[in-house]
């Protein structure tokens, strides 16, 4: 609601902000109006773009946000003025390609196949006109984020899925912060941490079946450094039911998370990447628990997931999480654990003749990684990860058609970063094994991965 008040409020203010984002505006008008699903409405003073499935919902269209920074900030005057000024604006674009090979374990080693895909691809707009406010912009552009995102059984997506953060941040101290618009739940570790600093591939399965994402709210945090506490708190008031989602709860969801710095604080950034690039010379720990807790479940995983069958049960979800990192000498030690519960799991489809069931992701993970920094440019990691269903669902006492298996994963990862161009290459294999508790069998695959993250700006 703020970000569009703010562009209305602008656009209808200064007509002139067309005039630097016409070329933005051209491309997401064209865009939206190549796969068929827009609307155009006009008037004098400002435009929209306004998706056709929505019924009496329009949102200005978020590619003029960064047409109102530049507007304000003065182009020229801030190349000028340099990045340690204010106002601030920077604008990078991160390319993620990805070829992956398969192999599966059945009677020898078989192959599957080989893709080559662009796991990510992720313009991003941050301005600061400011000491105080701050806003960020976040896009997915890649293949699976181009698609309106609309759920195949009622169409309450109403964003395309390519809108990840759209936020504005207020500095109310030097310590805390204050956040409102859509961006990452503070939950686990994983979840926070920009992707182009996670060493692995990606993100564990442990993160990725219990983990907490994008959700739309309230955000805070407050830094107790100031009065010598050495802990970050961090927690929101959302929707609970993730990004660019068209309806919102009247009962909202709670998260919470702690970050306790017991040795030698981390420096601003470095608690943030998987590797000891700086080679610490004493011990550097990070002690992290989160809590979340949604009152009115609608996803099967919370902020992820298919929409749940509309069943009229009120389901609760409870997520806890704890990790450790812990970085000396090249080193970075790491553990994380997530366990989630809920008081109803599963969801029947209440149409007459259907069988179609849907699962809450409830269960439990954990996941070690060791990563070493030979030098400034070259490091190797190790991880194992388990995640591990709750026993109704991994061995059919709900239904028999839900039969989830405990999976287990091992990597091993080499390498290496480029600073000019600002380039990053990630080699190795991920050895993945799936074990049902009923009559399926065991399925064990091997995947080699050869990703590279470019960062334009």
């Amino acid at each position: 609601m703020f970000p569009a008040i703010f562009l209305e409020f602008y656009a209808f203010k200064r007509n002139t902000f067309l005039h630097y984002s016409h070329w933005l505006k051209n491309f997401a008008y064209n865009y939206l109006k190549m796969i068929g699903k827009y609307r155009d409405n006009r008037n004098p003073n400002f435009e929209y773009l306004t998706l056709a499935p929505v019924k009496g919902i329009q949102f200005a269209y978020f590619f003029s946000l960064f047409g109102v920074f530049i507007l304000n900030l003065s182009p020229l005057s801030c190349m000028a003025s340099g990045l340690d000024s204010i106002p601030k604006f920077r604008a990078e674009l991160i390319v993620q390609p990805n070829l992956q090979r398969d192999y599966l374990f059945d009677n020898g080693l078989d192959k599957e196949g080989t893709r080559l895909f662009f796991r990510r691809i992720r313009p991003r707009f941050f301005y600061q006109p400011s000491e105080r406010w701050t806003f960020f912009l976040q896009l997915g552009l890649s293949p699976g984020d181009r698609d309106l995102g609309l759920d195949s059984y009622d169409d309450q997506l109403f964003f395309p899925r390519m809108l990840f953060d759209l936020m504005a941040s207020y500095k109310i101290s030097e310590s805390a912060e204050i956040t409102i618009g859509q961006t990452k739940l503070p939950f686990s570790r994983q979840r926070p941490t920009p992707f182009a600093n996670v060493f692995m591939f990606d993100r564990s399965i442990v993160n990725s079946h219990y983990g907490h994402d994008f959700d739309l709210g309230l955000f805070g945090s407050i830094d107790l450094n100031s009065i010598d506490l050495p802990i970050v708190l961090s927690g929101a008031l959302t929707s609970g039911n993730g990004r660019n989602i068209r309806f919102a709860s009247l009962q909202p969801a709670l998260t919470m998370r702690a970050d306790i710095f017991p040795l030698t604080n981390f420096s601003a950034d470095d608690y943030r990447t998987e590797a000891d690039w700086m080679r610490l010379r004493d011990w550097r720990l990070r002690l992290g628990v989160g809590y979340h807790y949604n009152p009115n479940l609608k996803r099967e995983g919370g902020q992820t997931g298919d929409l749940l069958f509309e069943d009229g049960i009120d389901r609760q979800l409870n997520a806890f999480a704890l990790d450790v990192m812990a970085k000396y000498s090249g080193f970075t030690l790491m553990f994380d654990f997530i366990s989630r519960y809920s008081n109803d799991l599963l969801s029947f489809d209440p149409n007459p003749g259907s069988s179609a069931v849907k699962y809450i992701r409830e269960g439990k993970g954990a996941m070690g990684q060791v990563n070493y920094a030979i030098d400034e440019y070259w490091a190797g990691g190790i991880e194992f990860a388990v995640s591990r269903a709750t026993a109704d669902l991994r061995n059919g006492t709900l239904s028999n058609d839900v039969l989830v298996p405990t999976i287990r994963e091992f990597s091993l990862i080499g390498y290496y970063k480029f600073e000019e161009p600002e380039i990053q290459f990630q080699g190795g294999f991920t050895l993945i094994r799936k074990d049902y508790e009923h009559s399926l069998p065991t399925e064990e695959r091997l995947q080699l991965v050869l990703q590279a993250t470019i960062i334009i700006n």
